[in-house]
């Protein structure tokens, strides 16, 4: 559109009220209202693609794959419909997501380029916890249901980790690391603590070619050599594991130990208890803390307690910040946008948390407030220069 000389002030002011007005945030973003995504049905674990800006989310029968840029729903996997896929684990150079899937004892592996289910693998009982060596392209998975298959119609086996090949597809090694670990100690499954039992959690460095895993019914931890796929130390700890989340840069493990509520830091060196996290924002104890992620770019912790989040600087062992968000949740970061995304299992929606701010996101938008802001600035400063410009040449006439 072409205007006139007389025109240019009064367009430049009209768009600088309108970038600023409408595009500023709503009354209720100024109100208690976290930017979250609501996503309809129970949601369980969340998992990201730092590579590709990605997040999902797994349901009880699908998975959600949400863009991390627009935070809008770009597909919708499918799995069978009596499935809880629990567990998730990206594999970003092979393009790969990998979904432990409980009730049918599986595990899915899709393909996310094509977002669609390409394989479907037999787990040894009631698979939990999936983490991926993308250096190695194995894929390992703890099997929950150790010692107890007589509440299930497939065969379990005792307390075991299952290494599958990226490739092939196939289950290549069982580790176990409980009841056959501890014969080889002379020690009885009788005992209670020692070992992991019910394995259900699960990380891997790949840089030291290490697992670790932690269980839901004991809270033993043991440190796996992936080379000899054998059990190479066990960490005696009291209590029980759910999440765990390593820091490859700094050789770190960390594991929510709901059993006692704590956060149990695992020296990589050694692999031996450095210290536990026991206490919350204002002395606050932990109550039911069932994950756990660290953005290895600025060394946070993100804690997921049944009625909050706390970020927590593993430098000076002090919490940051608890924010209140009660409800079962997992979490995930996005280490490149400096972005934490916590599920919400009974609102079943998604939470993000910003990294540099420590809040909550909020509806419509933070950074689109940000964004409109920065037009309006723009916008004045044209009008003003044109305002100015207009002056001159009237002074001169």
């Amino acid at each position: 559109m072409r205007l006139v000389h007389g025109m240019m002030i009064p367009f430049a002011l009209v768009l600088a009220v309108i970038l600023i007005a409408g595009l500023a945030p709503s009354n209720q973003a100024a109100a208690y209202a976290p930017y979250s995504i609501k996503l309809g049905s129970p949601i369980l674990d969340v998992a990201v693609n730092p590579a590709t800006n990605t997040i999902y989310v797994s349901h009880v029968n699908s998975i959600s794959v949400i863009n991390g840029s627009s935070y809008s729903l770009a597909a919708t996997i499918p799995l069978d419909a009596t499935n809880d896929a629990v567990g998730l684990a990206v594999d970003a150079p092979a393009n790969r997501l990998y979904a432990a899937a409980q009730d049918s004892n599986q595990v899915y592996v899709i393909d996310t380029l094509a977002n669609r289910v390409v394989e479907k693998i037999p787990a040894r009982g009631w698979p939990v916890g999936v983490a991926v060596n993308p250096e190695t392209n194995l894929v390992y998975v703890a099997n929950s249901a150790s010692g107890r298959s007589e509440s299930y119609d497939f065969p379990v086996e005792d307390d075991l980790v299952s290494v599958i090949n990226g490739t092939t597809y196939r289950v290549v090694a069982d580790i176990d690391v409980g009841s056959r670990f501890l014969s080889e100690e002379g020690i009885t499954r009788d005992t209670q603590g020692i070992g992991v039992s019910a394995p259900t959690t699960i990380s891997v460095n790949p840089g030291t070619n290490m697992v670790y895993v932690g269980g839901g019914m004991s809270g033993d931890i043991v440190a796996v050599d992936a080379y000899a796929n054998k059990v190479a130390a066990r960490i005696p700890i009291e209590g029980s594991h759910l999440g765990s989340d390593i820091n490859l840069d700094t050789n770190t493990v960390y594991f929510s130990n709901n059993g006692r509520g704590a956060i149990d830091v695992i020296d990589g060196s050694s692999n031996t208890l450095y210290y536990s996290i026991e206490r919350k924002e204002n002395g606050r104890p932990f109550s039911f803390p069932e994950d756990v992620a660290v953005n290895p770019k600025t060394n946070k912790l993100y804690v997921a307690d049944l009625d909050s989040v706390s970020i927590i600087d593993p430098d000076s062992r002090k919490v940051i910040k608890t924010i209140d968000i009660g409800g079962y949740k997992d979490v995930a970061v996005n280490p490149e946008t400096n972005l934490a995304f916590v599920t919400v299992r009974d609102s079943s929606s998604l939470v993000i948390i910003d990294g540099n701010t420590n809040e909550m996101i909020l509806d419509p938008g933070s950074y689109a407030y940000e964004i409109a802001a920065g037009i309006g600035v723009v916008s004045i400063a044209v009008a003003i220069f044109f305002i100015k410009k207009h002056k001159r040449k009237s002074d001169r006439a």
